[in-house]
Formats: C-alpha cells, sequence, structure tokens
C-alpha cells in the first residue's frame, strides 16, 4: 500500500511540475495572442478534448506532464499568430516563462513553509559555540553578520552554501555593530557529530575540534533502515564559523524576505551540483533519473508533509534551472537561438534546427537512460 501511495505522490509531483512549467508557455502566447493550437495536460492518448478559440485543451491518459503546441509543430509556420512570425522579444518571454514558473512555484511552496514555521533565523549573534573562534577574533554578541569574505549573508542557507565551498579556508567575516562595521579574518571550526545506533535509542555526540560538546539521545526510527544499522557507529563532519544566530517570530515580512533567499538558494544549489559533477568532484555514478526521485519523494512521503514540500520546492526549481541550460532540445538553447537570430537578423535554417532538436533530445535520452540504469542498480546494490 506505501509503495502504491508513493507512486501517486511522485506522479502528482511531476505533472504539477510539468503542467506548471508549460502552463507559463501558454499564457505567455496567450498573452502575445501568439497562437497556441492544443495545450494538453498529462500523455498519451486524449481521454477528453474540448476546443475553445483556436486552442484544444487535452487531459490526456498518462499523468506524466504535459506539454504546450503552436502552428509550427502541426507543420503550419505561415499562419497569421503563428509562434515564428512573433518579435523575437515576445518569443524570447515565452520561451523562458515555463522556467521562470517553476522557480515562482518554488518560491510559493518555500514561503507556505516559512509561514509554518514559528520563527525566523536571523544571522544576529546571540552567543558563541565552544571551541571555536568567532569570540576571539572580537565578535559580540548582537553583531549581525552581513558578509562571508565577498558573499552577501541573508539568511541561514546563505552560510551553509558558503561553508559547503569553502571548508576549512580562514574566512574575512564581516558584520554591522549599531552604525560600525567591524571585520575580523576567523578560521573555521570542524564539527562532528558522532552516531551511534542502539535498538532503543540513537546516541549522538558532538565535537568542536576534536572536544566533546554535547551528548543527545534521540529515539529509535521505526523503519527498516534504521535496522540495518543497529551496532554500527556513523560520524557526519562539517566546518562551522562558531555563532547562533537570533530567532524572533514571524511576520509576513520575513515570510517573503526567506522565502525569496531559500529559493536563490535551492538556485544556487542546483548549479554547485552541475559544476560539482562537470569537475568530477561527484561521480557519474551519483546520477538518479525518475525512479531514484520517486524514492526520495517516498522517503519524504513517510517523514512528513514539511519534509515533502521541501524537496518539491527544489525539484521545482531544478526543472526550471536544468531547461535553461544550453542543451539543443531544452528552452535555454531555444532562448539562445532566439537572441542570435535577433542580433544577425537572420533566421537559423529549419533544418539546421531539426538537426540541432534531434541531436539534443539524444543526449537527453541517453542522460535519462544512464540515470535509470544508475537508479536501478541502486535499487539491487543500495549503498
Amino acid at each position: 500500500m506505501s509503495n502504491l501511495i508513493t507512486i501517486l505522490v511522485a506522479l502528482l509531483v511531476f505533472a504539477v511540475m510539468v503542467v506548471v512549467h508549460e502552463f507559463g508557455h501558454f499564457a505567455t502566447a496567450k498573452l502575445f495572442k501568439i497562437n497556441v493550437v492544443e495545450f494538453a495536460v498529462g500523455m498519451g492518448p486524449a481521454i477528453f478534448k474540448k476546443k475553445r478559440g483556436e486552442t484544444t485543451y487535452s487531459i490526456r491518459c498518462l499523468p506524466l506532464g504535459g506539454y504546450c503546441m503552436f502552428d509550427e509543430d502541426v507543420g503550419n509556420p505561415d499562419a497569421p499568430n503563428a509562434f515564428e512570425k512573433a518579435a523575437w522579444w515576445k518569443r524570447l518571454c515565452v520561451v523562458l516563462a515555463g522556467a521562470f514558473l517553476n522557480i515562482v512555484l518554488g518560491f510559493l511552496i518555500f514561503a507556505i513553509l516559512q509561514s509554518a514555521k514559528p520563527t525566523t533565523y536571523q544571522p544576529v549573534i546571540t552567543s558563541f559555540v565552544e571551541n571555536t573562534q568567532m569570540e576571539a577574533a572580537g565578535f559580540q554578541a548582537g553583531d549581525e553578520i552581513v558578509r562571508l569574505n565577498d558573499t552577501q549573508i541573508h539568511v541561514k542557507d546563505d552560510i551553509d552554501f558558503f561553508m559547503l565551498q569553502n571548508g576549512a579556508k580562514p574566512i574575512v567575516v564581516t558584520a554591522k555593530r549599531g552604525k560600525e562595521t567591524v571585520q575580523a579574518t576567523v578560521k573555521p571550526s570542524k564539527y562532528e557529530e558522532r552516531y551511534t545506533f542502539l535498538e532503543d535509542r540513537l546516541d549522538v555526540v558532538a565535537y568542536v575540534e576534536g572536544k566533546e560538546i554535547e551528548r543527545e539521545t534521540r529515539p529509535a526510527a521505526d523503519d527498516e533502515e534504521y535496522k540495518q544499522y543497529i551496532g554500527e557507529t556513523a560520524t557526519a563532519s562539517k566546518y562551522l564559523i562558531g555563532f547562533v544566530g537570533t530567532e524572533p517570530s514571524r511576520t509576513l515580512g520575513s515570510v517573503l524576505h526567506d522565502a525569496f533567499f531559500t529559493t536563490i538558494y535551492n538556485v544556487k544549489i542546483v548549479y554547485f551540483s552541475l559544476f560539482e559533477l562537470i569537475c568530477g568532484n561527484v561521480t557519474a555514478d551519483q546520477v538518479s533519473g525518475p525512479i531514484g526521485i520517486v524514492s526520495v519523494i517516498g522517503q519524504a512521503t513517510k517523514i512528513g508533509w514539511m519534509t515533502l514540500l521541501s524537496l518539491v520546492g527544489l525539484l521545482t526549481v531544478n526543472l526550471g534551472i536544468m531547461n535553461l541550460l544550453p542543451i539543443p532540445g531544452l528552452d535555454g538553447c531555444k532562448a539562445i537561438t532566439t537572441v542570435i537570430e535577433a542580433i544577425v537578423r537572420k533566421k537559423l535554417p529549419q533544418k539546421a534546427e531539426i538537426v540541432i532538436n534531434i541531436i539534443g533530445f539524444s543526449i537527453l535520452i541517453l542522460i535519462m537512460l544512464f540515470a535509470t540504469f544508475n537508479d536501478i542498480r541502486n535499487l539491487f546494490n543500495p549503498m
């Protein structure tokens, strides 16, 4: 039963993300009076169709997204309101609108999540973590951290993302103290959590620079994955600056502020992950496809609705950003060719565009097959 629920939730998540993406193209085309031949929810054979004006609206039997079809797609590029006859900037807006709406959906999801939290995080020092260097560097309670090296700090995610890239390297920390600006170089401290998995509990011991600072006992998780680790120990580590921020009560302004910068953080995480993959810091066998995503959605569903929504927010932002990559067949490539055509005042030959799209879709299919192969292998050989 739980597997069925996971599949249904995953299908709903995929459908919502893709339909929102296609609706961005559709709504922008309608705004510029570009003819939309069909707007479809789902894929495969139609189970419902209705034509209103020049557009056919359909619901199709496979709940795996949807599509937006223009005159060019049905062999009628010379129609009066065809996509290719519109001004270049209108076409560019239509192309980019899908990814834009995915990111807006992410923002709305993060706003819901932020509003569900009773407090908001602010990078204003209330205390210091034991065995770290912040206090010795001259910072005081009440200082507002505004910059780490050249990175502006708005939310906690900004600090986490910076530390993910920075590691143990010294940091120039800039803070506001009233009307003053204070600055000092701080060496990050290594933070470790050591876990001991027991039948009735999980023991967690925290260390900073090898010195114990805290012990905690958590209830044992009631699932098969936890049972696999009973009797074993594990360690997780990271580097931290060493201060505790304030957490005042939520306001509408703080919800919108945090949702906006959380969205920006998720955009940066997508680009950072791609960069790490290209540089070889993330191995290719860690690339995941639909099966892997369904598995993660299933885990998030078991944890709770906030975890699931957070994952959906990341996935929809991911879909928007990935579509902006300059790969043939994706919106990013179409946007670049549209701008180039506007500059050189000459349209790309139709045969060349077809070849480019075929190559692009072939690359995308190969990537999808590779990711699916990784998913299937991981099912039989879990880490």
